[in-house]
């Protein structure tokens, strides 16, 4: 073998250009397999990202108009829930709903100096972060002395403390903000969890909402926090015992969806999932077609190569070589050719796709593509496909050269 490897390599040093010509088309395509497996998982993981970034187990109610006629009602009365009804939820569902948190939104305009913004102000209870899905980055949050005190203090988010204090390079806790003509107090900064959630609202503590913009108590709307709902079918009839039991206390049709929407995204992991073998399906049928093309060109040089080489088969024959040997002679070559220059591919893939994270993580998109590993299992298996492209690349063009009569091979003119 060592004989083979040494001529192997004594050919390939006296045809370079060939060699780097057939080289690089197989290089290219394991560069382009590597960046599209690379680019499929990095989209993956910024959607695992996303999908474990979104707090499933929250369900949102939010009062609407009914769509039924209902026991001598018209359609298109207005449903109406109140704390009231959260509390019952809260008793009738047990431990499936560990937690409900009402919400009552009022739009405002919001105010400080010169510096205005069209927005909304949220009344919350405290312990509400799980169902907008954000964390406090700055000061506190609200908290049951504000309830109780109906204090007029607010958490801004993030988006709108560079709107109002961008010439503020101190901590805007304690500032003033008026919101529809009312000063609040600042007592801390939210953002979301989720970069892609724009959301501009003014956090503030419920009892206050409700005093001054909403006296008749209705919630805007109402999520449940929920727990023990692991499959569709639990979800679905969650979803159905929820809106038979409003309906029986607002009196409209247990059928009616309409009435109260519930948006309850138990669905949003199937999804994610297929979405995920959807991505790899195509990276890696893109990859393999790009990778074929690469051995067929591989291929398509070997034969001509072989052609070139006819009148050494011919003496090599004449002088007693083997068939066998002659087809180890062509396979190892190929084999080599696409081994060393497929790694080359490799690395310079690898290589790209570091760079290209890097440069996405200092842009802060971590969110959308993320962390575009190749595993050692990639590794091992693009090392195989290089194995069994070379060997296949080769094979033909071996069979051809020794199909070669050695009386012929020696008339041919080199």
């Amino acid at each position: 073998m060592r004989d083979v490897l040494a001529e192997v390599f004594a050919v390939m040093k006296g045809n370079k250009m060939r060699i780097a010509l057939t080289g690089f088309s197989i290089a290219w395509g394991i560069f382009i397999f590597i960046v599209l497996i690379s680019s499929g998982r990095g989209l993956i993981n910024g959607m695992n990202y996303n999908f474990r970034a979104h707090n499933i187990g929250v369900v949102t109610l939010t009062p609407c108009e009914t769509s039924q006629p209902f026991e001598g009602r018209n359609r298109g009365r207005a449903v109406r829930l109140y704390e009231e009804d959260a509390i019952a939820l809260d008793y009738l569902m047990g431990d499936t709903v560990t937690r409900s948190i009402p919400v009552v939104s009022y739009a405002v305009q919001a105010r400080c100096g010169k510096e205005y913004s069209n927005t909304v102000v949220d009344g919350y209870a405290p312990g509400y972060a799980v169902a907008p899905n954000t964390r406090i980055v700055e000061g506190r949050d609200i908290n049951e002395l504000d309830m109780y005190k109906l204090r007029k203090v607010c958490v801004i988010p993030k988006r709108l403390k560079k709107v109002f204090f961008k010439n503020d390079s101190t901590s805007v806790v304690g500032k003033d903000l008026l919101l529809g003509g009312i000063n609040f107090q600042v007592v801390g900064v939210y953002e979301p969890v989720l970069s892609m959630n724009t959301t501009r609202a003014i956090i503030a503590p419920l009892a206050t909402v409700k005093r001054i913009w909403c006296p008749d108590g209705h919630l805007s709307r109402l999520y449940l926090q929920t727990s023990h709902l692991t499959t569709a079918e639990l979800n679905r009839r969650f979803n159905e015992h929820v809106l038979s039991h409003l309906a029986a206390r607002k009196a409209f049709a247990p059928t009616d969806k309409h009435a109260v929407k519930i948006n309850n995204i138990y669905d949003l992991p199937v999804l994610i999932s297929n979405t995920m073998a959807g991505i790899n399906i195509f990276v890696m049928m893109v990859g393999l077609a790009t990778l074929i093309s690469g051995t067929v060109g591989v291929s398509n040089i070997m034969l001509i190569a072989v052609k070139e080489r006819t009148r050494e088969i011919g003496i090599r024959r004449s002088l007693g070589a083997k068939a066998h040997q002659i087809v180890t002679l062509v396979l190892t070559e190929s084999v080599i050719i696409c081994l060393l220059f497929g790694y080359v591919g490799l690395f310079v893939g690898v290589w790209l796709m570091e760079l290209v994270a890097k440069m996405i993580s200092m842009a802060g998109g971590n969110d959308v593509f993320s962390n575009p590993t190749i595993s050692p299992l990639y590794v091992m298996v693009v090392s195989s496909i290089m194995v069994v492209a070379g060997l296949f690349a080769g094979y033909v063009p071996a069979k051809q050269a020794v199909r070669i009569k050695p009386v012929e091979a020696m008339t041919v003119r080199s």
